[in-house]
């Protein structure tokens, strides 16, 4: 996955996301991220996480049990993570090995 960009496109100032976990392991349930551009105004962060839980709600999660946490802008987007539920940040997992066809 990438971002792609053509023609005169305002660069991206900041991706803030949302993580929605569950406090007892960590595991990341729905991740929602926003790109604000040169010249926009950033969302509020308590819309931003409304946000978060709608969409996880509509793609069928329970979000009752988990917990938010507000990711930072140096990400990658396209990482999976897990939330370190001592130190409240993200832990970045490695990337599965590729499987080939032979």
């Amino acid at each position: 996955m990438y971002f792609s960009q053509v023609g005169s496109v305002p660069k991206v100032k900041s991706i803030r996301g949302v993580a929605l976990y569950d406090p007892k392991d960590g595991t990341i349930h729905h991740m929602h991220h926003v790109l604000t551009m040169e010249g926009c105004e950033p969302r509020d962060s308590t819309l931003i996480e409304k946000d978060a839980i709608t969409f996880a709600i509509k793609l069928g999660h329970r979000t009752e049990h988990l917990k938010v946490l507000h990711t930072p802008d140096s990400i990658n987007p396209f990482a999976k993570y897990r939330v370190d539920t001592i130190k409240l940040g993200l832990i970045e997992l490695p990337k599965p090995p590729e499987i080939r066809n032979q």
